[in-house]
């Protein structure tokens, strides 16, 4: 809600042999209340249809039910609600002492409920969840088991799948002019195989029941996304990006 506290150690680093990076990033240090704004700001102007995701966390249900409801003012604004999409990143591993909700049920919950009680009350808004890279089939059957404890149909998509904490990079690794290594959440090509594994898994045990945003090195839809996002490959190439993946 009031943005994450920053620090000097945040950063993120780019590797030399691959279109791979690691991030020590929590989230982000602007307030929701400037996403609001900047988002109303965009679609005010004519003709506009260009939709957005707005991806929020929280670590209890006192926290996150406020942040919904702020997004669903910006969404009673006429013409706004079909634009815009609440996402709950269940799944950043960079934030000391918390553990990523996305891989404890439990955790998870609370938040869940906070979701379909919203949605409960207002059927046209688009909810989705960010995890975290799962390693083993029981995690995603867990994962499932809790999502199935509500309607289905509550949750529009899964994001799959967030950077993979406690990585590291050598100095010699990275692009960057650095002295002491990089730690923090591995992303792009490096997590590729992981992240396709991980869309496959879920298509495999939804049957298209929840859409799927291929995230973590995709440049193609086969592994059974829906959608795929790209993120390092920007950051390292800029809007080249869109004309490597075009011709990809």
């Amino acid at each position: 809600m009031n943005g994450y506290n920053e620090t000097a150690a945040c950063g993120v680093v780019f590797t030399t042999s691959s279109i791979s990076s690691l991030n020590s990033y929590g989230y982000s240090p602007h307030p929701l209340s400037s996403y609001i704004g900047w988002i109303k700001e965009i679609l005010s102007k004519s003709g506009l249809v260009k939709p957005f995701i707005i991806s929020i966390t929280a670590s209890t249900s006192d926290e996150l039910t406020p942040m919904i409801s702020f997004i669903q003012e910006l969404r009673s604004t006429p013409n706004i609600a079909p634009l815009v999409a609440i996402e709950l990143n269940t799944s950043c591993p960079n934030v000391p002492m918390v553990s990523p909700s996305g891989y404890i049920p439990s955790s998870i919950h609370p938040l869940l409920t906070a979701l379909s009680d919203a949605h409960k009350q207002d059927k046209s808004l688009t909810i989705g969840l960010k995890l975290p890279p799962y390693t083993y089939r029981a995690q995603f059957e867990a994962i499932i088991e809790t999502l199935r404890e509500f309607d289905l149909g509550t949750f529009a998509f899964l994001t799959c799948t967030n950077t993979l904490g406690n990585s590291l990079l050598f100095s010699d690794q990275v692009e960057e002019t650095r002295e002491e290594p990089a730690f923090g959440g591995l992303a792009g090509d490096a997590l590729h195989a992981l992240a396709l594994g991980n869309v496959h898994t879920f298509h495999e045990l939804l049957q298209g029941e929840i859409a799927i945003i291929g995230v973590g090195g995709f440049v193609c839809a086969k592994a059974g996304a829906a959608v795929v996002g790209a993120a390092t490959i920007l950051g390292k190439e800029g809007v080249r990006a869109f004309e490597l993946l075009t011709a990809a």
